[in-house]
């Protein structure tokens, strides 16, 4: 029986781009929009049942300890967080994981787990690494470019890595050698990775549309062929199957080596697949849907969804130029649909009238189904003005960036519309031809974003956002660039004249402004049940009235100071364990409130929560976690006194006296998001009067250990400032 549409899960507000089935039930996912989702399903009907903010940017890997249950997350920000499972879903409140893998430079962009609680992690960086309990047992060098994929063999002895390079290794997990080095596996990168059922061998994916499935000696022993984009990712089912995703809108199934469905999505790229235990198939897209397809006809969407989605997919447009399949000079009459097809997937365009759609083969249905209309999708671009890439291909946009005095400009090329080219794809194309650090990815994809929209590079949402807290970021300029057009160049934004000076600089206080309400009111509500100075039904109203000032974009007045004062006074007498979502709603109203960002009572507060004013803090082992987040929190807080001018006049007469108490922080404790907030803080406090403080603060902050580059730049971005 074939798969259909089971539900639908909206959660994530940009692409999702990885999944995980933690059991039939219960699946993970992660995001470009920084975050990770915890689903579970209830008589099937999918939920979310948490979510975490833990990253400082997109989550691009997955994957869960069973025997911990425990989490794994991992980010661009070169991060792997774990967070405990619990029986209400992840620990989302302080989202504060239970504990950091450090040790990439790069995107962490796979992760696998063993059934002995080991986990293995892939990056950018050109490296895989081991863990065990929180510590890295090896780093797996020999990679010369990023590992896109890890997998644990069956026995949990060997790692399999695939990489950019073109190349498969197996690795030895006890000693970290490499035991087989497949060279040249694929002819391009090689995206995912798949254990085959009954100790086969594996399956490997790549940019060069080729499946491969190998022994574990390393013999190719079959092909697949019939994608007709790049491959991001592979899973098996509990048949054997194998299911692939990739950038031309399809989920396809294989057996036997063929394939046997071919799933179509409305959207340009499906970036994940996972399976689970019960033969469903959870699909993830640049749409930030997560599909999942199931072959129970108990759990198929109910026959209203499925034809809507079917219209949706019948209705979607798709460009003659794209290389989905499609061949836009053979162009067939209707009556071609009466003939079966020759394989799953099978694509052809059919004219009627004036119309022409194109159709796909479907082996189970035994029939052509539509998969949108074909048109001549440039954007708006007259054929005639198409340049030519010196590969020969056309492009609407050929962008000349000169990377060295002297040397010929490299050729960034695109085509505008979005169902022909992904600008991450294009991107990642132009860094990997150029062999351009793939850390320039996103600035990349900005800067093509930018000049085929007419929207300024660094303007409105393209600004980096601290996804905890919503914090602006200073950029450091990786690279000075230029081109010979009228474009903004995409490292630094600067056009091709001399650079003008960075400092000082003139822009808007540093601040931390997201805020997610309602996880905040839930956990208040959720502990004011345990603590043992609860809140009374008024002062929760009063609470809920201050997070619904925050929720509001442009609140007609200012909060009650009687509602503030409910609020500290609860930050007072709950336990210090306890007040992590008290101390984030005084955080967010710090931005907001002129009532809360002038007052001094509220610096006390945070001060104590913090444990500034007792000059040392006081820290075990059981308590450092909860500590340091407070710090972070409140350090935060201050820093957003500065977002009013009330707020900005209070501090500018109590500035020596509050960076007094701030020279008594425990620098040595603070951990990175907490000096991120600090040096903010020393940012917007820039006087004068005060400089041999804030000199001797920034140097402390530097002896111990801080070399996070956003922490560092906002350091000497402040004290270029003060210069």
């Amino acid at each position: 029986m074939s798969y259909k549409l089971s539900r639908e899960l909206i959660g994530h507000t940009q692409d999702v781009k990885c999944v995980h089935f933690i059991n039939s039930n219960t699946l993970l996912s992660g995001a470009r929009d920084n975050s990770a989702i915890l689903w579970r399903n209830v008589d099937n009907n999918w939920a979310v049942a948490a979510r975490v903010h833990t990253h400082d940017n997109y989550v691009n890997s997955v994957g869960y300890l069973a025997d911990n249950d425990l989490v794994a997350t991992g980010s661009q920000d070169k991060l792997v967080n774990l967070h405990q499972i619990d029986s209400n879903g992840l620990d989302v409140m302080v989202d504060a994981p239970a504990y950091t893998l450090l040790g990439h430079s790069g995107n962490v962009c796979s992760i696998d787990t063993s059934s002995d609680g080991l986990i293995a992690t892939g990056s950018w960086d050109t490296t895989a690494r081991i863990w065990k309990d929180g510590v890295e047992l090896s780093c797996l060098s020999g990679h010369t470019q990023a590992v896109w994929s890890v997998k644990f063999t069956p026995d949990n002895k060997h790692v399999i890595t695939a990489s950019a390079d073109k190349n498969i290794a197996i690795w030895d997990v006890k000693s970290g050698a490499a035991v087989k080095t497949i060279q040249g596996a694929h002819k391009d990168a090689i995206r995912a990775l798949t254990i085959l059922p009954n100790g086969i061998g594996f399956a490997s994916a790549s940019n060069d549309l080729q499946i491969k499935l190998w022994t574990f000696d390393g013999e190719n022993i079959m092909n697949l062929d019939g994608h007709t984009e790049f491959i991001y990712s592979l899973a098996t089912l509990p048949t054997g199957q194998i299911v692939s995703a990739g950038e031309d809108r399809s989920v396809r199934i294989w057996q036997d080596g063929e394939c046997v469905q071919t799933i179509i999505h409305p959207t340009t790229s499906v970036w994940a697949v996972a399976t689970s235990e019960n033969g469903d198939i959870a699909s993830a897209s640049s749409d930030g849907t997560i599909r999942i397809w199931t072959q129970d006809p108990a759990r198929f969407a109910d026959q209203d969804a499925l034809k809507a989605y079917e219209n949706v997919i019948a209705g979607s447009t798709i460009s003659s130029r794209s290389s989905n399949g499609i061949n836009p000079k053979d162009v067939k009459s209707p009556e071609v649909l009466q003939q079966a097809g020759q394989r799953d997937g099978q694509v052809i365009l059919v004219k009627d009238a004036q119309i022409v759609s194109a159709y796909s083969w479907s082996v189970g249905e035994s029939q052509w189904k539509k998969i949108g209309e074909v048109v001549d999708a440039a954007g708006g671009v007259d054929p005639s003005k198409r340049v030519k890439h010196s590969d020969g291909k056309e492009y609407d946009y050929v962008f000349d960036v000169d990377i060295e005095d002297g040397k010929p400009p490299l050729k960034l090329p695109y085509n505008v519309s979005d169902v022909i080219e992904n600008p991450y794809i294009a991107a990642q194309r132009f860094l990997e031809k150029n062999m351009l650090p793939l850390t320039y990815l996103d600035e990349t994809v900005k800067f093509i974003e930018s000049n085929t929209s007419g929207v300024e590079l660094g303007q409105g949402s393209s600004e980096f956002v601290d996804p905890y807290t919503g914090a602006s970021r200073y950029q450091s300029t990786p690279a000075a660039l230029s081109s010979d057009n009228a474009y903004k160049d995409p490292w630094t934004g600067s056009t091709p004249v001399s650079a003008s000076s960075v400092l000082p600089i003139k822009g808007p206080y540093l601040t931390f402004t997201q805020a997610n309400v309602t996880a905040m009111l839930e956990k208040i509500h959720q502990l004011n049940g345990v603590v043992k100075t609860p809140l009374s039904g008024d002062e929760l109203e009063s609470i809920e009235r201050l997070s619904k000032f925050v929720a509001e974009s442009n609140p007609s007045r200012d909060v009650a100071d009687t509602d503030v004062k409910v609020l500290l006074s609860a930050l007072t007498s709950w336990p210090r364990a306890e007040i992590f979502p008290l101390l984030d709603l005084l955080r967010a109203l710090a931005a907001r409130s002129v009532i809360v960002a002038s007052s001094n009572d509220v610096t006390t507060v945070l001060l104590d929560k913090a444990e500034i004013l007792q000059g040392t803090a006081q820290v075990d082992e059981n308590n450092l976690k909860s500590l340091q987040t407070r710090q972070m929190l409140a350090l935060r807080a201050l820093a957003n006194t500065f977002n009013n001018d009330a707020g900005r006049k209070t501090r500018a007469g109590t500035a020596d006296e509050l960076l007094k108490y701030i020279e008594s922080l425990p620098f040595g404790l603070l951990n990175k998001l907490a000096k991120i907030a600090l040096s903010s803080l020393l940012f917007n406090t820039l006087s004068e009067s005060i400089y041999n403080r804030i000199i001797r603060i920034t140097s402390k902050t530097l002896e111990n250990g801080s070399n996070d580059e956003e922490t560092i730049y906002r350091l000497f971005a402040g004290y270029g400032n003060l210069v």
